[in-house]
């Protein structure tokens, strides 16, 4: 009888460092970095969540790492 390894559920990490930045056109910058303390290869991607304050749902992007 082998035995297996134990699983580890994923970690979630703290939130990204964001920040947002109107342009001269008048649209938004958005640029966030990797939680402090996270490596590389433990970020799979970000999803980004946004709308107005008076309406929903909320407009969903993902973008990879």
């Amino acid at each position: 009888m082998a035995l297996m390894p134990a699983l580890c559920p994923p970690t979630v990490l703290g939130r990204p460092t964001l920040s947002v930045q109107q342009t001269p056109e008048g649209s938004l910058l958005a640029r966030w970095e990797p939680p402090a303390g996270a490596t590389e290869d433990e970020v799979l991607g970000y999803r980004l969540q946004f709308g107005r304050e008076d309406s929903s749902p909320l407009a969903t992007l993902e973008f990879p790492p």
